[in-house]
C-alpha cells in the first residue's frame, strides 16, 4: 500500500497533467475553428480563382486624415465575375435576425448574445469599395459563415453563405459582364494604393472600434 503522502503527491501530479493536457487540447481546437476562419476563406478563394485573378486579406486603411476612422476587410476577391468584398464569421450555435434588423441574437445552449448584423457591417466595406473605384464597378456584399454548426433563417439570401455554398453559388454565378484582366489589375492596384496610402495600425482600428461601436 502507498504512504498517504506519495498517493496525494500522484493524485495532485495527475490533476495537474489532466489541465495541462485539456488547455493544449482547447488552444488546438481554437487554432482549427475561429482562429482559422480567414485562412478557410483565404484558402477556399485562392481555389477558385483563375490565374490573373486576385484574392486580397486583411484590407486595413484609414478613413480620414485624423485616423479617427478606419475600416478592415476580411477578403477582397477580384475576378472576371465581379469584385466580391467578404467578412468572415466564426458563429457558432443558431443565429437569429433578418437583413433589415440592425441586431441579431446567436443561442449557444442557454446562452444568448447580442450580435450586430454582419450584412449592414459588411455593407459599409462594400460601400466604400465601390465609392473608392468612382462607382463603376458593383461590390458583392457577401458574409461567409465558417463554423459549421450554424443553423440560419435570415432572409439574406445572396449574401450568407457557408463556405460549401458560397462555392456553389460562385461556380454557378453568371454575369453581364466580365471583368477584363486589365479591369482585374486596375482594381488591384486601386485598393493597393489605398492601404499603402491611408496606412493604419491594427491597434489603432481597434480602439477607432471601441471608440465608433461599429464600423
Amino acid at each position: 500500500m502507498l504512504p498517504v503522502t506519495l498517493l496525494i503527491t500522484l493524485v495532485f501530479t495527475l490533476v495537474i497533467i489532466i489541465f495541462i493536457f485539456s488547455l493544449f487540447i482547447k488552444r488546438e481546437k481554437k487554432k482549427l475553428s475561429g482562429e482559422s476562419g480567414e485562412e478557410k476563406v483565404s484558402k477556399l478563394l485562392n481555389k477558385i480563382k483563375e490565374k490573373e485573378e486576385v484574392v486580397i486579406n486583411n484590407f486595413l486603411a484609414s478613413r480620414n486624415k485624423e485616423k479617427t476612422y478606419s475600416i478592415q476587410i476580411d477578403h477582397i476577391f477580384i475576378s472576371h465575375k465581379g469584385i466580391f468584398v467578404i467578412e468572415t464569421k466564426d458563429y457558432h450555435g443558431k443565429i437569429y435576425g433578418k437583413r433589415f434588423l440592425n441586431n441579431w441574437k446567436q443561442v449557444i445552449g442557454n446562452k444568448e448574445n447580442i450580435i450586430y448584423n454582419p450584412v449592414k457591417q459588411n455593407a459599409t466595406h462594400s460601400k466604400y469599395i465601390f465609392e473608392k473605384l468612382n462607382k463603376k464597378y458593383y461590390c458583392h456584399n457577401i458574409v461567409i459563415f465558417t463554423s459549421g454548426e450554424v443553423n440560419y433563417d435570415l432572409g439574406c439570401e445572396g449574401n450568407i453563405f457557408s463556405l460549401e455554398s458560397f462555392y456553389l453559388w460562385y461556380t454557378k454565378l453568371e454575369v453581364k459582364r466580365y471583368l477584363t484582366t486589365k479591369e482585374i489589375n486596375y482594381i488591384q492596384d486601386r485598393i493597393n494604393y489605398l492601404q499603402n496610402t491611408y496606412t493604419i495600425t491594427i491597434d489603432k482600428h481597434i480602439q477607432n472600434i471601441k471608440n465608433n461601436h461599429f464600423q
